[in-house]
């Protein structure tokens, strides 16, 4: 990073220790997919709240070579050996993606740039670190010194390959995929009638109820595909993202392992501290003036959101998504599915039943922190906002 880059949004610096606090790693998952977790979460509040399209990150081609050559020694597919994609969804691009590291550097001293490194690259713990400063020096001494170029090369091919290949199990699955609102069923005689797709149609399925595919491994997929050779209804297994799959019949049924229990209460006066044991949330509401500058801030990433106090009457309705709600969102002139904002916003089906909905006179006024409505939306001549704060109940 530069130091003497600037904000595109003003106010929005990111930190790590701050924002990290909130988050704790689940199973399975190390401090560092923890904290990429939590650094995506933040990048995609700042582009929301900037009304911005795109946001870029820096990563080099040297940090590609490293990501192939890694993924190389551990086994991987062409979605794999395809390493870190140049532009993804979301609005993420990466501009240098096709630029070595050291020219950047050069480009920088040149002109007298200062930038801060990453102290956490010289710590030999990291597998990252050794293929740095270690083994991609050894290949390119000793076998091609051009060997960061060639692993991008096999990067871009492999991309171009997996991209063919996923969009022919596409063609194939998603109108034979049937998707409810928490869960999906595979036909049998679909994964048995296309079995070199058959991996990728499992995976399009759980991207479909996960938000994305992070988290499923090789050993799921080859577990799910053996309840293929398994009879009647009573095997199933857990996956990632705290699913399962079980084989009904003819068809594999990939669902949530526990469905949190729903919840209705009213909120007849202001201000109000609610808990919901349910969803393990404690919910804050209170009326703000618009003078009151610091308590308007946000005291954490995406856990506030601010409500027209004039358009808001009570008693509000805290309450769990039921198929079939609808909101006018923030920006929107029509209405639309509150499940279409779950996808938009890559909820995963086994979390939106723990988002709370707030309802005021009948109508959603807020999807959690998610999305407001639109006739809720604070601008002059409002005097009074209602701020409601949703944060984990384990943090108080």
């Amino acid at each position: 990073m530069s130091r003497s880059s600037r904000s595109p949004c003003p106010g929005h610096l990111f930190r790590g220790r701050h924002i990290f606090r909130a988050h704790r790693h689940g199973p399975g998952e190390c401090l560092q997919e923890a904290a990429r977790t939590v650094r995506y979460r933040f990048f995609n509040d700042v582009l929301e709240r900037c009304g911005a399209q795109k946001l870029a990150l820096g990563h080099t081609m040297d940090d590609q070579a490293e990501t192939v050559l890694i993924r190389l020694l551990r086994g991987a597919s062409t979605l794999g050996l395809g390493g870190i994609p140049p532009v993804r969804s979301g609005g993420i691009v990466r501009p240098l993606i096709e630029v070595r590291r050291t020219s950047i550097e050069l480009f920088l001293h040149e002109r007298g740039i200062e930038f801060v490194p990453d102290t956490s690259t010289d710590e030999p713990q990291y597998l990252r670190n050794i293929i740095r400063h270690e083994l991609l020096p050894l290949l390119a001494r000793q076998y091609n010194p051009r060997v960061v170029e060639a692993l991008c090369t096999t990067a871009a091919l492999a991309r171009n390959d997996e991209a063919l290949l996923q969009d022919a199990a596409a063609s194939v699955a998603d109108e034979a995929l049937k998707l409810t609102d928490d869960s999906v069923r595979i036909p049998v005689s679909l994964l048995e009638s296309h079995p070199q797709l058959a991996g990728r149609i499992v995976r399009r399925a759980f991207e479909l109820l996960n938000g994305s595919c992070r988290g499923l491994t090789s050993l799921h997929t080859d577990a799910i595909l053996a309840l293929l050779d398994s009879r009647g209804s009573s095997k199933k297994i857990s996956i990632a993202g705290g699913l399962v799959v079980r084989r009904e019949y003819s068809e594999l049924v990939m669902s949530p392992e526990h469905n949190p229990a729903s919840f209705h209460l009213q909120v007849d006066t202001l201000p109000a501290d609610v808990h919901l044991p349910q969803i393990n949330a404690r919910i804050q509401i209170r009326t703000l003036t618009i003078a009151d500058d610091a308590a308007l801030q946000r005291t954490d990433v995406s856990d506030t959101v601010h409500l027209a106090a004039d358009s808001i009457s009570l008693p509000l309705i805290i309450r769990s998504w039921k198929p079939g709600d609808r909101i006018r969102p923030f920006g929107f002139n029509a209405q639309k599915k509150v499940k279409a904002v779950f996808a938009e916003k890559k909820i995963p089906v086994r979390l939106r039943m723990s988002i709370p909905l707030i309802e005021s006179g009948g109508q959603i006024i807020s999807i959690g922190t998610l999305r407001i409505a639109e006739h809720c939306r604070v601008s002059p001549p409002c005097r009074k906002v209602i701020a409601v704060t949703i944060t984990n109940a384990d943090k108080h």
